[in-house]
Formats: structure tokens, C-alpha cells, sequence
């Protein structure tokens, strides 16, 4: 790792056929699409190409924010309207109380009862 920080292409070039498989099976599994797993596998080596020491995490960030964003529409989609309108209002659009009451013609304490 250190002659690849030092400028050794070669030695960079010995960590990416070591890691690179490694790194692509795992974006695969988590993000289930071969470009978006190819791209966060370079992400991860460009990022280590500029300096990042720690480049071994860069994919694992990218993907857990991946799986966080899709696990959360999959919940999103399962609410029913109401209670979608109130929490992408609240939570997404980051509304305050009243101002989602008014927005949808509903009192304070029905915006409230919605987020429960």
C-alpha cells in the first residue's frame, strides 16, 4: 500500500488484481446490477489512485447508502397514501408540522397521529 501512495503504478496495479474481484462480488450482491457494481469498484480505485488511504471502505460507503436509499422507498411504497403524503412531506421534504397540515388541508394533531 505504501509504494502504491508513492506513485509505484506497479504495486497499485498488484493491489487491484488482488482486491478487485473481492470488491466487485460484494457491489454485486448489494447493489444487483453489474454498471452499478463496476462503477462503485472504480470509484473505490480512482479514489485510491488520489490518495485516500482507507480506499478499501469507499465502496462499502457507497453501498450501504445504496441499500439504505432502496430499502427505504421499498418502505415508502408500502404505506398507504395518507400516510406516504405525511411522511415524504415531514421527513423528506423536511416540512414542518403545520406547514404539511396546511398543505393538505389536515389539522396538526392528524399530521401527527399519520407519523405514529
Amino acid at each position: 500500500m505504501d509504494q502504491a501512495q508513492q506513485g509505484d503504478y506497479s504495486a497499485f496495479s498488484e493491489l487491484v488484481s488482488r482486491h478487485q474481484q473481492r470488491l466487485y462480488s460484494i457491489a454485486y450482491r448489494i447493489l444487483g446490477h453489474k454498471q452499478d457494481a463496476e462503477d462503485a469498484v472504480q470509484t473505490a480505485f480512482v479514489a485510491a489512485v488520489e490518495g485516500i488511504t482507507d480506499w478499501s471502505q469507499e465502496p462499502a460507503q457507497l453501498l450501504v447508502k445504496k441499500e439504505t436509499h432502496q430499502l427505504l422507498n421499498q418502505f415508502i411504497d408500502q404505506l398507504d397514501e395518507k400516510h406516504r403524503l405525511v411522511f415524504i412531506l415531514r421527513d423528506i421534504a423536511e416540512l414542518t408540522t403545520k406547514e404539511t397540515s396546511e398543505l393538505l388541508s389536515i389539522s396538526v394533531a392528524n399530521v401527527k397521529v399519520r407519523l405514529l
